[in-house]
């Protein structure tokens, strides 16, 4: 019996800097400018939810929400 891996919604910082070959800084700048959203997990965890990385890939521009974080309002 083969067992499935659940799908991912949400990637490390790291993780998404290497998958755009750029570096953590990079990612941390363009989550302050507004061009990267976050999802934030307690106080130190923070996360780049999959559609963000897919609107990059697609090269949709970013909607800008306060300081670059999804809220769940």
């Amino acid at each position: 019996m083969t067992t499935t891996q659940p799908e991912r919604l949400a990637f490390s910082k790291t993780e998404v800097a290497t998958f755009f070959g750029v570096s953590v800084p990079t990612v941390e700048r363009m989550i302050r400018s507004g061009d990267l959203q976050t999802i934030r997990l307690g106080q130190r965890r923070i996360l780049i939810p999959k559609i963000e990385v897919e609107r990059l890939l697609r090269g949709d521009p970013s909607p800008k929400s306060d300081e670059g974080r999804i809220t769940g309002d």
